[in-house]
């Protein structure tokens, strides 16, 4: 049994040595090497987002005309000087989509009509703050 393990770590070993042998024997493109992409600070999170609307009215009619009262969030930091805005980091491939069978879903039950879908990388707000895309930036070509 200790072989079946043993024989794994082997072969991870000597793949890991021909990788790094062979990095060092490829000529170099420049002289100065290329400086890495900057990485995003603080943690990132994948957001997939999917706007839809019914095809028919269910319930009670919405009263659009209502103001919202002044937000009140117990512990809200937005009047914090050290408010953090978070930032568009990159788009999301379609693979990388957590929320295509709901989507699927969503068009199968005829009660909905999915209008986009779109996912995309950013990095936290503070609570309270918000951080704003363009809709262009996130892979959606919409009017308006």
């Amino acid at each position: 049994m200790t072989h079946m393990k043993e024989r794994p770590r082997r072969l991870r070993t000597r793949s890991l040595a021909a990788i790094m042998l062979l990095g060092g024997t490829l000529p170099a493109a420049s002289q100065e090497p290329a400086a890495p992409p900057a990485a995003p600070s603080g943690t990132v999170y994948n957001i997939d987002l999917i706007v839809f609307r019914a095809t028919s009215a269910s319930g009670a009619a919405e009263n659009w005309s209502a103001e919202a009262g002044e937000r009140t969030i117990a512990g809200d930091e937005s009047t914090s000087d050290s408010a953090q805005i978070g930032r568009f980091v990159a788009q999301l491939p379609a693979s990388a989509w957590q929320l295509t069978e709901v989507e699927s879903r969503l068009r199968a039950d005829g009660n909905y009509v999915p209008l986009a879908h779109a996912a995309w990388s950013q990095t936290a707000s503070s609570w309270g703050t918000r951080a704003g895309f363009p809709v262009k930036r996130l892979g959606l070509n919409v009017p308006g």
